[in-house]
C-alpha cells in the first residue's frame, strides 16, 4: 500500500457577531494537486479543487463562503449531507412499522417532505474533528438528532467522515474521495434513516457556461423507478430496455440524453427539443413546461462488488479537461438529477462562488440512497422495489452504514505551465495568462530592474521601523502569527521524529527588522541565524529591535532574487510575506539556491498570502504578486521541492489574504 498521504488543515471559523454560529467551521484536505474544503455546516463539501490542462477548477457549484450558504439556507442543497431521510415522503406521512402510530412531517416541497424537512441535517451544524482512518488522516462530522427532530420518531447519532486516498494502480495520478456515513439508534423508539452526499458536480468547472451538457455520463444500471406528477415513485421498478431515453449504460453524451428525453416525454421533435437547450437561462414555466431533465432513481447493479464491498453506480467524464469521476457505491439506488430546478433569480447568484449565475443544468449530482418513498413500502406487494427500502433503526438493528467513494482521474501534470493561471491586478484589470500580465509590466528574462525597484521604493516610503510597518499596519497579528508558526514549526520536527534544529542554521528571509528570528528562529537553539533584507534602513534595525541575541545573527542587506545561501548550511529557511515580490524565474532559482543550502533533513518553510478566487494578484503600488496555493505549488514543483507538511494559518482578521505555510524539502535520487 503506498504511503502517500493526505495532509489536513483547518480552516476559516466564522463567529457569531458575523450572524453565523461559532461552530461553523471549515477544513482543508490536499492531495496530489486536489484540494477538497469541506465545512460544519451540514457536513458538506464546499470545494473541490482538480487540476486539467487548462489549470485547476472548483468542480462543485457552492457559494462564496459557509457564510453565505448558512445565511442563504441553501435551498438547492449544495454540497450538503441530507437527512434524516433523503428525497422524498409522500404527503411527509411515515408510520413506523412497530406500534403503528403516523407521523406528519413538515412539507417542504409541496406536496411532499423532502431531504429531512424545512430544518434537516443539511442545514445544522455538526462537530467535528481530525481522525485517521487507516493512517490516512480524516475529518469526522457528528451530529444527533433527538426524538421529533423535523417531527422524526427516536433519537440517532450521525456521521459523516471524509477522507483523500490515492488510487492504486492509477499511475500515481488519481485520488479517491471517500465518505463513510453512519447512524446510531439511541433508546427504543424505532426510526428510519437514509443519508445521502448532495454534491453538484461539473468537471469543466463550477463556472462553466456549457454547464454540464458537453459531459459524458454512464450509468450502468439496467432498472429505474418511474414517477408520478409529484416526483414520488410508482414503485414500479422498469426495465431499461424499454425505455431508451433514460437508459444510460451507453457512454451518452448529456446534451443528447436531454434532447431525447424531451423528444420521448414531451412529444417534441429534433429540431425543437434542441432549440430548448441553445440558452439554458430561459424559464421552460415560460414555455409552459415543468423544470425539465432528470430527476430519477436507478437501481444500483449489485451483481459484481469491487475489493471494496462497493458496486459501481456511474462514470462522469468531460473530454476537453481529461477529467473523469467514478462513483461507487454500497446503496441500493442512485438519483440521476441534472440540477432542472436552478434558476439564477432563486437568489442572488453574486453569492455563488466568483458570483456566477448558476442555471438549469449546470451541475449533476449522483446521490447515493436508499429509494425514494421507500419508508412505507409493502414488500409483499412490490418485491423488487422493497429491495431498495430505507432502513428503519430499531432496538435489534440500531446501526446504519452507507459508504460512497468518488475516484477523480486527470493529468497530474496538467499546471507544468504557468499558462494555465489567470488572474487580475488591484485595478480591477484581467490577465488570460501570467505571461500576459509580466509581458505588460515589462518584466522579461533580462531586465526586471524597474519591477524590484518599485518595491523598494514602496517600502522605503511606507514602511517605518517597527513591527507595525513592517507588518502593513497589522501589528496586532504579530503574537498570532508568531504562534501559528510555532506550532507548525513544531509539526515538522515531530514529524522528522527526533529532529534537532541545531544541526543547521537557520535564516530569516526578508526579514525586515528581525520578527520571527527573534520571536521563532533564535528560540529553536539554532547555532546561527542569518537575515536577509533588502532595505538598508529596516537591517539597520534588526540588532536593536532583536536585543543580546543579536550577537548569534548574521545581516546580509541583498533581494532574495541576489541571495545566494552557502551550501549544505541551513537546517531552516523561513520566506514570509516576501516571495510575492520575486518574479516566477526568479522565485523558482530562490528556491532551488534554498533547497541546496540545507543540511539532510533541513527545510524550507514558505508562509505567504495566498488567493482562492483567482490564479494571482497583481498589485501594481508595491510591485508584489498574491499566487494562489496550486501557483506556489507550480513553481515550488518546478525547484524540484516536495512539500512536507501543508497548514493555514488561523484566526487572521478577514481582510487579509488567506495565508498557507508550506514546508518544503529537496526531491532527492533515491
Amino acid at each position: 500500500m503506498t504511503s502517500e498521504k493526505a495532509t489536513v488543515v483547518e480552516g476559516q471559523a466564522y463567529s457569531s457577531g458575523e450572524n453565523a454560529p461559532p461552530s461553523l467551521r471549515t477544513f482543508e484536505l490536499s492531495l496530489r494537486d486536489v484540494k477538497v474544503e469541506i465545512c460544519t455546516l451540514g457536513a458538506s463539501v464546499t470545494k473541490l479543487i482538480v487540476p486539467s490542462p487548462q489549470g485547476y477548477h472548483d468542480v462543485v457549484l457552492g457559494y462564496r463562503s459557509p457564510l453565505e450558504m448558512y445565511q442563504t439556507r441553501n435551498p438547492a442543497y449544495l454540497g450538503v449531507v441530507v437527512g434524516r431521510v433523503a428525497n422524498r415522503i409522500a404527503n411527509g406521512r411515515l408510520k413506523m412499522e412497530s406500534g403503528g402510530k403516523e407521523f406528519h412531517l413538515a412539507i417542504n416541497n409541496e406536496p411532499n417532505h423532502l431531504h429531512g424537512g424545512e430544518q434537516g441535517f443539511s442545514r445544522q451544524i455538526w462537530d467535528a474533528e481530525i481522525i485517521d482512518i487507516d493512517d490516512h488522516p480524516a475529518v469526522r462530522f457528528t451530529l444527533t438528532s433527538k426524538h421529533d427532530d423535523q417531527g422524526y420518531p427516536g433519537t440517532v447519532e450521525c456521521s459523516a467522515t471524509y477522507s483523500l486516498i490515492p488510487q492504486e494502480g492509477s499511475n500515481n495520478n488519481g485520488v479517491s474521495l471517500n465518505l463513510d456515513l453512519s447512524g446510531e439508534l439511541h433508546g427504543q423508539e424505532s426510526t428510519p434513516i437514509n443519508l445521502a452526499q448532495h454534491s453538484y458536480f461539473n468537471l469543466a468547472g463550477h463556472d462553466n457556461p456549457m454547464g454540464i451538457i458537453d459531459h459524458k455520463l454512464t450509468l450502468p444500471c439496467h432498472y429505474y423507478t418511474p414517477l408520478d406528477k409529484t416526483s414520488i415513485p410508482t414503485r414500479e421498478v422498469k426495465s431499461l430496455n424499454d425505455d431508451r431515453a433514460m437508459d444510460w449504460r451507453g457512454d451518452r453524451l448529456i446534451r443528447e440524453a436531454l434532447e431525447d428525453l424531451a423528444m420521448s416525454k414531451l412529444g417534441l421533435d429534433k429540431k425543437t427539443a434542441g432549440k430548448l437547450f441553445s440558452d439554458r437561462s430561459v424559464d421552460f414555466q415560460d414555455c409552459g413546461l415543468q423544470p425539465f431533465g432528470f430527476d430519477h432513481n436507478y437501481v444500483v447493479e449489485r451483481s459484481s462488488p469491487d475489493r471494496d464491498g462497493l458496486y459501481v453506480v456511474g462514470t462522469l467524464t468531460h473530454e476537453p479537461t481529461k477529467r473523469s469521476m467514478r462513483v461507487r457505491t454500497s446503496a441500493p439506488g442512485v438519483q440521476l438529477y441534472s440540477a432542472n430546478y436552478l434558476k439564477a433569480s432563486d437568489h442572488s447568484s453574486s453569492l455563488n462562488k466568483d458570483g456566477v449565475p448558476y442555471y438549469r443544468w449546470q451541475g449533476i449530482c449522483l446521490e447515493t440512497q436508499a429509494f425514494p418513498d421507500s419508508v412505507l413500502v409493502d414488500a409483499k406487494l412490490h418485491p423488487e422495489f422493497a429491495k431498495g427500502k430505507c432502513v428503519i433503526l430499531n432496538p435489534l438493528n440500531s446501526t446504519y452504514h452507507h459508504k460512497v467513494v468518488y475516484d477523480l482521474s486527470f493529468e497530474r501534470d496538467a499546471c507544468d505551465h504557468s499558462s494555465v493561471f489567470r488572474g487580475k491586478d488591484s485595478e480591477g484589470n484581467t490577465f488570460d495568462s501570467v505571461e500576459v500580465m509580466w509581458q505588460i509590466e515589462g518584466v522579461t528574462t533580462n531586465d526586471k530592474s524597474e519591477w524590484y525597484d518599485r518595491a523598494t521604493q514602496y517600502y522605503e516610503e511606507n514602511c517605518a521601523e517597527t513591527i507595525d510597518g513592517v507588518l502593513g499596519g497589522f501589528a496586532s497579528i504579530s503574537d498570532l502569527d508568531l504562534e501559528g508558526s510555532r506550532a507548525f514549526v513544531k509539526q515538522v520536527e515531530q514529524l522528522r521524529n527526533g529532529w534537532k534544529w541545531s544541526v543547521g542554521a537557520a535564516a530569516e528571509c526578508g526579514a525586515g527588522i528581525g520578527r520571527v528570528s527573534k520571536g521563532l528562529l533564535l528560540p529553536l537553539g539554532v547555532p546561527r541565524c542569518d537575515l536577509v533584507e533588502s532595505s538598508p534602513r529596516l537591517i539597520s534595525a534588526a540588532p536593536e529591535y532583536i536585543g543580546p541575541e543579536a550577537s548569534r545573527c548574521r545581516f546580509y542587506c541583498q533581494g532574495l532574487q541576489d541571495w545566494t545561501p552557502a551550501k549544505s548550511s541551513y537546517s531552516i529557511i523561513w520566506v514570509q510575506w516576501v516571495f510575492c515580490y520575486l518574479a516566477d524565474d526568479d522565485a523558482v532559482n530562490f528556491l532551488r539556491r534554498c533547497g541546496d543550502a540545507l543540511v539532510d533533513g533541513g527545510v524550507i518553510c514558505l508562509k505567504e498570502n495566498s488567493c482562492d478566487d483567482t490564479d494571482f494578484v497583481l498589485d501594481r503600488d508595491d510591485a508584489s504578486v498574491t499566487r494562489s496555493v496550486p501557483y506556489l505549488l507550480h513553481l515550488i514543483k518546478q525547484a524540484g521541492l516536495r512539500v512536507v507538511l501543508q497548514q493555514q494559518q488561523t484566526n487572521f482578521p478577514e481582510e487579509i489574504f488567506p495565508v498557507p505555510m508550506i514546508a518544503l524539502e529537496p526531491i532527492r535520487p533515491a
